[in-house]
């Protein structure tokens, strides 16, 4: 794994591929699941072919369970969310030495060399992002 995530890059430019290319995070048959992963994805890459987007993304592929950073080591970032495609979760970690419990983001799945790491997004979100626009509302009245 690596030891220091990349944060962010200002182009990406994707061309479309006739040929079927080689995925080394995912041997095997594929199922509905993946097919409507990998089409979210596509459709992702097409709408964002040409602007800038910061975030965190992987170097290199990452198989799933594999601790990214932790509380101790998170650089300085925002992770995007998805509801619909995450991939890493934050945990809570126990060190086998201090038996102190941390928080760690972890791969949910395979994580391919360049997609960005996403974490789901939960409806607790909304819900105070909600709460807090209705304060700010409230003041400006």
């Amino acid at each position: 794994p690596q030891d220091v995530p990349c944060i962010s890059y200002a182009r990406d430019v994707y061309f479309s591929d006739s040929g079927k290319t080689s995925d080394s995070c995912n041997e095997g048959e594929e199922d509905s699941d993946e097919r409507q992963r990998k089409k979210q994805n596509q459709i992702d890459q097409q709408q964002s072919s040409m602007t800038n987007i910061d975030g965190t993304y992987a170097a290199e592929d990452i198989e799933a369970d594999t601790v990214l950073f932790t509380e101790h080591n998170m650089p300085d970032c925002e992770l995007h969310r998805s509801k619909t495609n995450p991939n890493c979760q934050v945990v809570e970690l126990e060190d086998e030495k201090t038996g102190e419990s941390y928080m760690a983001v972890v791969s949910m799945r395979c994580i391919n060399a360049g997609e960005f790491f996403c974490i789901i997004e939960s409806d607790d979100e909304e819900e105070e992002y909600s709460d807090e626009e209705e304060e700010d509302w409230e003041e400006d009245e």
